[in-house]
């Protein structure tokens, strides 16, 4: 049978379910994330379930237990053997979804009774909501310039580069596109200077940006 596990010292998660059965991760790292000691990670089962929870160190590293399910119940204490489950981080103001971003030990974000998994884990990123193309930067640029676009689905996309006269310069991609948030590059060293345009056509129409090159 279940019962109570009080977290002392955590200010965001009070408890969590405690049960016969867990697993042990440790994070060792939130990407691109200054990570404080006020800073606490929980885990989830995909219905909602807390399963875990624990506080970041002054390393930027958080070690947690997650609790199972134990099979010799009716209650459901945590997760089944198999079963994936996601990670939040409480920053002191707000959660945030975490992503695994690079596993070096064990089978990452999968409960496994007595496993252990040790990983890096980033912010989950937020999809666009339409079809973007963003300034270029560096703008003007003397050799390489990148662009980011953005889909908010899975859709066909060319993005092409023209000179003044409209004549087609370059094809930095063309072909069907995932959903989310993109970068390009644009090796133009052997281009000569002026004003191009990038663009990006897609089922939502022409997103066209200007930039210019320098030697």
């Amino acid at each position: 049978m279940a019962s109570n596990n009080y977290l002392p010292g955590l200010s965001h998660w009070k408890e969590t379910t405690l049960s016969s059965e867990n697993m042990s991760i440790l994070i060792s790292s939130v990407t691109n994330t200054v990570v404080s000691e006020n800073f606490e990670l929980g885990a989830y089962t995909n219905s909602g379930m807390l399963v875990g929870a624990g506080r970041f160190d002054d390393q930027g590293r958080c070690g947690i237990a997650v609790w199972g399910d134990d099979e010799f119940t009716d209650e459901v204490e945590g997760l089944t053997e198999g079963e994936a489950f996601s990670l939040k981080l409480w920053n002191g103001i707000e959660l945030k979804d975490l992503n695994a971003s690079t596993v070096s030990q064990g089978e990452g974000l999968v409960y496994s009774t007595n496993g252990f998994t040790m990983l890096d884990v980033s912010e989950a990123e937020l999809m666009p909501e339409e079809f973007y193309l963003s300034q270029a930067y560096p703008n003007p640029f003397n050799s390489t310039m990148r662009v980011n676009y953005g889909l908010p689905v899975s859709s066909d996309i060319t993005l092409s580069v023209y000179d003044a006269t409209g004549r087609l310069v370059a094809t930095l991609f063309n072909g069907n596109q995932s959903i989310g948030n993109h970068t390009v590059v644009w090796e133009a060293s052997d281009i000569a200077a002026g004003i191009y345009l990038v663009r990006m056509q897609s089922g939502d129409g022409a997103h066209i940006r200007k930039v210019t090159l320098l030697k």
